[in-house]
């Protein structure tokens, strides 16, 4: 699932979305992510449609995730920089679609 399981809320802001492929499988993606105060928020689109679209949206999917699994492990977590964020779904972008 490439969106989140529910809507954010907090007093000055709502996030929410749906996503609504063009067929079966998709390129689209959005994600939030909170931490401590700091709100992220991701919106991806894979050029294209189908497996080779939805397998690019996973690895970015994937990496995302990730990055920020391994900031919130560490015992003096800090979140993720905007520039380590860009570079790895870039990285792992490239590297699962060649």
């Amino acid at each position: 699932r490439y969106s989140p399981h529910e809507d954010f809320s907090d007093r000055n802001l709502r996030v929410s979305g749906a996503i609504v492929p063009a067929s079966e499988c998709s390129g689209d993606w959005w994600q939030y992510k909170r931490v401590g105060d700091e709100l992220y928020v991701f919106v991806g689109d894979v050029t294209g449609h189908g497996v080779s679209a939805a397998l690019v949206t996973a690895a970015a999917h994937s990496a995302l995730h990730l990055i920020f699994h391994l900031c919130e492990g560490r015992r003096d977590a800090v979140p993720p920089s905007l520039p380590l964020i860009v570079r790895s779904l870039n990285q792992a972008v490239r590297s699962g679609s060649g």
